[in-house]
């Protein structure tokens, strides 16, 4: 099954635009690494304390709610500004077995 064809049979409303949160009633919302700021005190460095806590906290969601065998559609909003370079990155580390 093609992707716009599983997402008209299961999603027939969903407009794949900003913001898909709010396109639903009921939504989950996970407050991530809350209590480390993401900027150290030493003249704005980031904080790798907070990104790892973050990191660990995702993987433990994920690996709450999918199994090895599960099929996973990632669906991502990209703001482009002056440049395209983010797009070019992102499809380096996504793979579609469909292709």
């Amino acid at each position: 099954m093609e992707l716009k064809e599983y997402l008209n049979i299961n999603f027939p409303v969903l407009v794949l635009k900003p913001s898909l949160y709010y396109q639903w009633d009921i939504g989950i919302h996970f407050e991530l690494g809350n209590e480390v700021y993401q900027l150290t005190s030493k003249k704005g460095q980031i904080n790798l304390n907070r990104f790892e806590q973050v990191y660990s906290q995702v993987l433990s969601i994920f690996n709450d709610l999918f199994s090895l065998h599960d099929e996973i559609i990632l669906v991502t909003n990209v703001y482009q500004y002056k440049t395209s370079k983010t797009r070019g990155l992102m499809l380096s580390y996504l793979f579609n077995p469909s292709q």
